[in-house]
């Protein structure tokens, strides 16, 4: 229990790290210790159903926790996402298959991982520059899309079509390195500003993995 009465849910022994070959791997996760209780609900299921603690007041039952918010397969979240502080429960499309073949507009919609988090105190350092990797219309022309930001959220809005094809697959990227530098703190800008010279080479993590049908 905390502040006014509130209780928080955490996971001290998820938080502090992992058993592999039989042996104890001490690694903090600290999103076991900030996440609301709603998102740790999406992984934790009490003994005692009174002890959800959600906002709302509302208890899922067994069934509605085994299936989970999404209708199919969730996309493929990588851990370098959750180390950059971007979160693995809030992101949209949250499914893991995509349809193009629609004249549908898709957001793919990101957040922190926490209100309170802050790159350079939390994290690695000033966040990279997020875009989206998809192989274009008709699949024949891959292209990347920069997100758009307004420090807690990044977005951007793409037509269906211009995904690619079914079978194909799409990313969220980290730009890491750009003409052999890293560009933690790059802007949109700056990264628009270095393209148009027509002279560069980049290099990216992968945080998420859709596939097209």
């Amino acid at each position: 229990m905390i502040d006014n009465g509130e209780w928080k849910l955490l996971d001290a022994c998820w938080g502090a790290g992992n058993v592999g070959d039989g042996v104890y791997n001490k690694a903090f996760k600290p999103e076991m210790f900030y996440l609301s209780n709603e998102l740790f609900g999406l992984k934790h299921f009490p003994g005692d159903s009174r002890h959800f603690y959600r906002s709302d007041g509302s208890i899922p039952t067994w069934e509605e926790y085994m299936i989970g918010p999404t209708r199919g397969e969730k996309a493929a979240c990588y851990g370098t996402a959750t180390d950059e502080g971007i979160s693995a429960y809030t992101f949209s499309p949250a499914e893991k298959h995509i349809r193009v073949n629609s004249n549908e507009v898709v957001r793919f919609q990101f957040s922190k991982v926490c209100e309170h988090w802050m790159a350079e105190k939390h994290g690695r350092g000033p966040n990279y520059l997020l875009m989206m990797k998809i192989r274009g219309l008709d699949g024949r022309k891959d292209d990347l899309v920069v997100l758009e930001t307004d420090g807690f959220w990044w977005w951007t809005d793409i037509r269906a079509r211009d995904l690619g094809v079914p079978g194909q697959k799409i990313w969220l990227y980290g730009l890491n390195r750009l003409n052999d530098k890293d560009v933690r703190g790059l802007t949109k800008q700056e990264y628009l500003r270095t393209i148009g010279s027509g002279s560069y080479s980049m290099g990216w993590e992968i945080y998420f993995e859709w596939e097209l049908v």
